[in-house]
């Protein structure tokens, strides 16, 4: 006839030689702790991996494990240690739980589900009755896991971009995949050493130069990064950050415009920025108000537009050919904010040429800081840049970080 303590030991299975030899219940406080033992007279050493004699017993530890019938669960043993053939003496492994921890992989994998299903820790903290460095601890340890068993090989297409953290001016640096929306390193600053220790210690010496290319806007310490350490690779500057470039040069001439008394420019920021296919019919009206007087505003508009037309090109030469007209176009404008984009872009032609042959784009990117965005108001700030990184790369890393 099977026993209880039968019943739980085919359960919970501790390993081939641990039984359950005594079940202790404190019903005041909900605590179930199980107290086992290594029955055995040999074990596998962890270093030669022979079948060792049990030398001695370490000091009892009490380790928490999943709950059991609602009831708080501990496990209490003394870890036991071999001696093998060579006389080094050290700690068998076992099947239930790390020795440098205080809890069973079993609670550990729970933890992380849930984290993965809530992406909150002081959520998690509170359902799983942990205190929140436990959960975090938790979180440090499956991402290094999951960094050990990554794999990036394959990986052609690259994204470096920036982000700002804490209060003021601080800024830290994002390595992803282009074609997932996979984080895959983060680096504190954005110098341009920064940045090549940020690709370096990604990716090996041999991964990088199977990287075709590179994403990234116009700052010049990630340009420099890209050429020092991935030479190879193609730099893109990618129609998202042209963009944002030639935008705020549209927005710079409606607010000079604005002051000299043209009312009509007035709360129309907006239909200047976004794309024209999604303007409500009360936005297009305005415009058409607008472009109707003629203001140097809407020229502006014109000209950002007509730039599009470059990634419709196909060879390089067609590419040259119209950026050659865009730019003479834009200085016969006389509309300097206009210009000064114009000036930027042609300084970064060569990226901005590759953007339009290649047609790579950096929207998963910008996926990723999105995402980046909601760790961050979810989590309520961070204590310093290293919980920054474990949080962003447990919840974007795409990372296998189970304990099996």
């Amino acid at each position: 006839m099977e026993t209880s303590t039968d019943f739980l030991e085919r359960l919970l299975n501790f390993g081939d030689g641990w039984k359950i030899e005594d079940v202790e219940i404190r019903k005041s406080k909900k605590e179930l702790y199980l107290h086992i033992c290594y029955t055995k007279p040999t074990a596998i050493c962890p270093h030669t991996n022979e079948d060792s004699k049990i030398y001695d017993y370490g000091q009892e530890r009490t380790i928490r494990h999943l709950d059991l019938f609602e009831y708080k669960t501990y496990l209490r043993f003394r870890l036991p240690r071999v001696i093998n053939s060579v006389k080094v003496i050290s700690s068998i492994k076992t099947s239930f739980a790390d020795e440098r921890v205080s809890y069973t992989y079993l609670l550990e994998n729970r933890v992380i589900e849930i984290l993965q299903a809530t992406s909150n820790q002081s959520k998690t903290s509170e359902l799983m009755d942990l205190s929140f460095d436990i959960v975090h601890g938790i979180m440090q340890r499956a991402v290094s896991r999951g960094l050990k068993r990554r794999s990036l090989d394959g990986i052609n297409e690259v994204c470096i971009d920036e982000k700002s953290y804490g209060q003021g001016h601080q800024y830290f640096s994002i390595l992803s995949d282009l074609n997932s929306d996979r984080l895959l390193e983060i680096n504190d600053e954005r110098t341009t050493d920064s940045a090549n220790e940020l690709i370096q210690k990604t990716f090996t010496e041999e991964q990088r130069t199977k990287i075709g290319f590179i994403a990234m806007d116009m700052w010049k310490p990630f340009m420099q990064a890209a050429k020092e350490s991935i030479p190879k690779a193609k730099i893109i500057h990618d129609k998202f950050h042209i963009t944002k470039y030639l935008n705020k040069g549209v927005d710079t001439v409606r607010k000079q415009e604005s002051k000299i008394d043209n009312h009509i420019l007035k709360n129309t920021k907006y239909i200047f920025l976004k794309d024209k296919s999604r303007w409500t019919y009360a936005q297009s009206c305005t415009f058409e108000q607008i472009n109707q007087i003629n203001l140097t505003t809407s020229k502006a508009w014109h000209i950002k537009e007509n730039f599009k037309e470059l990634f419709n090109q196909m060879n390089i030469n067609q590419c040259i050919k119209f950026f050659k007209e865009w730019y003479t176009n834009t200085l016969e404008s006389d509309i300097k904010p206009m210009i000064s984009v114009a000036d930027t872009i042609l300084k970064h032609i060569d990226g901005v040429i590759n953007a339009a042959l290649y047609q790579l784009t950096n929207a998963r990117a910008e996926s990723i800081n999105a995402k980046i965005q909601i760790v961050k108001s979810t989590a309520r700030g961070f204590k310093n840049f290293i919980g920054y990184r474990t949080s962003l790369m447990f919840f974007l890393g795409r990372l296998d970080m189970l304990s099996y």
